[in-house]
């Protein structure tokens, strides 16, 4: 996984303040979180956006070459969480 220099270093997957490194297949909350070895976060759908400071992860859904905004997050997993409901719908 990417390092993110706001994580000292440390894979985004990596969560701080109890959040569970989420496992690759991994389900939270019921839903199969979609992983990706192409970016950052380790999460497809997740982008981590430098100088945002309270919530850097943004969750971003393609329907083509159109983007729909899911929301911006606190930690790359809720972001993927936010993504993975999306796509069940």
């Amino acid at each position: 996984a990417s390092k993110c220099p706001c994580y000292g270093g440390r894979s985004l997957a990596a969560e701080e303040e109890g959040e569970a490194e989420a496992e690759p297949g991994e389900a939270v909350g019921g839903l199969q979180l979609h992983r990706s070895s192409r970016g950052r976060t380790g999460f497809k759908g997740v982008i981590w956006q430098d100088g945002m400071a309270k919530r850097p992860f943004t969750a971003q859904r393609y329907e083509g070459k159109r983007a729909t905004y899911l929301g911006s997050f606190g930690t790359a997993v809720e972001a993927a969480v936010a993504y993975a409901r999306a796509e069940a719908e």
